[in-house]
């Protein structure tokens, strides 16, 4: 809502405040104050094949379902990942987080975003 009301110094003093992140909570590029956003070198998590390691790099927060979800369960951007089985047809991938293995369904799986290890 402030975005079209904070004067630039304002967004500045925010953001020097916050340590200048580059990334929002959901894991999202920021852009620079020129407004350049660092190049994407992200996946879906739906792309990757059992055995394939990753880290999450962000969640969409198109659906805020998925990220209650995900919060609940505790993954976040930053976790690493191995993916255990995928199922055809964009049923679910088994994934391991830690020593946790979740059925994660296709649409949520094609929501977030990784990082190949």
């Amino acid at each position: 809502m402030l975005e079209h009301v904070l004067s630039e110094d304002l967004e500045a003093r925010i953001a020097a405040k916050l340590g200048d992140p580059t990334h929002d909570p959901h894991g999202d590029p920021i852009p620079t104050a020129d407004l350049q956003l660092a190049a994407d070198d992200t996946q879906a998590l739906a792309a990757l094949e059992p055995g394939d390691s990753a880290t999450l790099a962000r969640v969409s927060d198109s659906e805020p379902e998925m990220l209650r979800y995900l919060s609940a369960l505790g993954i976040a951007p930053g976790a690493q990942l191995t993916v255990v089985d995928k199922q055809p047809f964009g049923g679910p991938l088994f994934v391991n987080f830690g020593a946790e293995t979740y059925a994660l369904g296709g649409r949520l799986a094609a929501s977030m975003r990784v990082r190949a290890a």
